[in-house]
């Protein structure tokens, strides 16, 4: 544990550094570097049993890597997994062509779970770095990342690969021109599916954010009578909690989405029965409280302020469905 938050910290106080060095100075992009490696050492030099999907599947798919001579035999490769049989072709083939390529190329599965870590890291570090609000200050969210998500990303690493480049696509969404941003966002988007399938819903992401930025020069608002008006982003917001909670009553809705797009092996996750779970509620209180205090000043001084509300409120509601 100790080596973690050493590590951490230290990634910290470089990409701190770096924040005070001119962009174009070269050891600016040295300091930088050698934060974002730091973390991804750690991950790459630790024992195959941290994170238990490196021994479920990523051990696996790069033995069947070792024993195959192209790529085409190893997508043919199968093993028996607890009560099945599993393939390689059953996973998301960018997620498998990484460990081919690199096992190919060094036969070190330390490597593999090096390149891993820096595929999840590298997104999430190029997303910060839009995101006015934090260009300065990118050392506190990776602070944040790392002490919240990056014992996580050892586990479920093909979903956090892809919730990355979804990050660094929404980021692009949001912070870059118009048109530049939507194509980022959509190239983000079809690089992530193939890394975790799930990745699809995602588009819920774009659609929301066009709806609240369905007018760039002028804020909508609506007008209910002489005395009260609505901002357009506010019912927006409200109508989020309504869905998030209707789909949350209505699991089974997943479950005919998942089938329909064709993504069968994550109906497990809509079955069985949702209830409440206090837990997920009292983890976000510090956040609500941040919120009520600063929350004027915060919609003022950031232009995507409500996309983030929004985003905030189904984070919190769909992490019911871990019940």
């Amino acid at each position: 544990m100790i080596i973690y938050i050493i590590s951490f910290f230290i990634s910290c106080i470089l990409l701190q550094i770096a924040s005070k060095m001119k962009k174009n100075n070269i050891l600016y992009y040295i300091i930088n570097g050698i934060a974002i490696l730091i973390p991804c050492i750690l991950a790459g030099l630790r024992n195959t049993t941290i994170g238990t999907d490196v021994e479920v599947y990523v051990r696996q798919l790069f033995d069947s890597a070792k024993i195959s001579d192209n790529y085409f035999e190893y997508q043919h490769c199968s093993w028996w997994w607890i009560y099945r049989v599993k393939a390689v072709s059953d996973f998301e083939e960018a997620f498998t062509l990484v460990i081919f390529v690199v096992q190919k190329l060094t036969n070190n599965i330390q490597i593999v779970l090096f390149i891993i870590q820096l595929l999840i890291i590298f997104p999430i570090y190029c997303g910060l770095k839009k995101v006015d609000c934090i260009k300065n200050k990118k050392y506190l969210s990776m602070f944040v990342y790392y002490f919240s998500f990056f014992n996580i990303g050892l586990n479920t690493m093909r979903q956090y690969i892809a919730i990355s480049i979804i990050f660094y696509g929404t980021s692009s969404l949001m912070y870059d021109k118009k048109y530049l941003g939507t194509i980022k966002f959509f190239i983000s988007l079809a690089i992530a599916y193939y890394f975790h399938n799930s990745s699809v819903f995602c588009i819920l992401i774009y659609l929301i954010y066009r709806i609240l930025n369905f007018n760039d020069k002028k804020e909508i608002i609506i007008k209910v009578n002489n005395k009260v008006k609505i901002k357009l982003k506010t019912i927006v917001v409200v109508f989020s909690v309504f869905i998030s909670i209707f789909l949350i009553l209505n699991a089974n809705i997943f479950i005919k989405v998942f089938s329909f797009l064709g993504i069968k092996d994550y109906t497990g996750w809509s079955s069985g029965q949702v209830t409440f779970m206090i837990s997920k509620i009292i983890r976000t209180i510090p956040i609500v409280i941040i919120f009520i205090i600063s929350g004027k000043y915060y919609i003022k001084q950031d232009k995507n302020s409500y996309m983030y509300i929004i985003l905030f409120i189904m984070s919190v509601a769909f992490a019911q469905f871990a019940s």
